[in-house]
């Protein structure tokens, strides 16, 4: 099946999908039905540079957006700077083949099992529709989970896969500096496999109604990002949720991005101690109580914005 997927395009895009993650709150379909959190959402910048309580050790923290957008991709002076004068690179996931791998996986109904079946034709018929635009073919669909198919139906329709988290790990590799991921396939995939299958479709059906709004909505995102407006992007993820279904959207957020932002928080703060790390997480993870910024503060290290 892996294969079937791949003749159809499939490889050139499974990065993304991967890497959506780190944003995938901002989407319409998985957005918190929560105001941006006043105290901290006033924050505007994209990197930070964060200095360790003990020591004084530099590093940076830099909020990426999943877009292979030209304003995006065209790294400002000060972020190559940092970057340039780093020796750890540290993002949410490695995408690695065994990653990759993973991810086919996961994304697969258990054998004997439609997407068809389980949402019934009329959804389904929608659904193919605009996946069209990413070149899945309804065969391949058909086979796959509804979780999956609505994190594709969130993204940017795909060129060539050059994200921004992957042009970053691939100048990390090239610069031959030392990589490490915040969190494994496993962890982040789980986030959407621990969904009900009730919960799955409703996500699905959410985007699929969306679908045609979310070229604007993507729009408004870049422009709250090259803008460098937190405020923005939290207004923007707070405008959206799963239609009639507040505990959903509260439950998917809490999972994608107050957990995790937990998780990150623990496995990053050895790198932070050690010094000279540039870490490149989803810019939605930066801002609110919960947010890193916040989170880093409180465990005494000094953050302050660069760009």
């Amino acid at each position: 099946m892996y294969k079937m997927m791949a003749g159809a395009g499939w490889a050139k895009w499974w990065h993304s999908l991967l890497l959506l993650l780190a944003i995938a709150a901002l989407n319409p379909a998985l957005a918190r039905d929560v105001a941006p959190d006043t105290a901290v959402a006033s924050e505007r910048g994209l990197l930070w540079q964060v200095v360790s309580p003990a020591g004084g050790k530099v590093n940076y923290l830099f909020g990426t957006i999943h877009s292979e957008d030209l304003r995006v991709t065209t790294l400002p002076a000060e972020v190559q700077d940092a970057f340039n004068h780093s020796q750890h690179f540290v993002m949410e996931m490695i995408p690695d083949s065994n990653s990759m791998l993973l991810a086919s996986q996961s994304m697969m109904l258990a054998q004997g099992r439609s997407l068809r079946g389980i949402v019934g034709k009329p959804l389904f018929d929608k659904t193919m529709l605009a996946l069209r635009d990413f070149g899945v073919p309804a065969e391949a669909a058909d086979h796959m989970k509804p979780w999956a198919v609505m994190v594709i139906l969130s993204m940017p329709k795909p060129r060539s896969g050059l994200v921004l988290d992957m042009l970053l790990y691939s100048a990390a590799e090239g610069a031959g500096m030392r990589t490490s991921g915040l969190e494994t396939a496993q962890e982040q995939l789980a986030i959407f496999d621990k969904l009900t299958q009730a919960e799955q479709v409703a996500l699905l059906a959410d985007s699929v109604e969306q679908y045609p709004q979310m070229e604007a909505v993507l729009e408004q995102m870049h422009t709250a990002y090259v803008a460098r407006n937190l405020t923005a992007l939290s207004g923007l993820n707070g405008k959206y949720s799963v239609k009639g279904n507040a505990g959903l959207t509260h439950k998917i957020n809490s999972a994608l991005i107050d957990q995790r932002n937990q998780r990150m928080l623990q496995r990053m703060d050895s790198y932070l101690r050690e010094g000279g790390a540039f870490v490149a997480v989803g810019a939605l993870h930066l801002p609110g109580e919960q947010g890193l910024l916040s989170l880093l503060r409180k465990r005494g290290y000094r953050v302050k914005a660069i760009y």
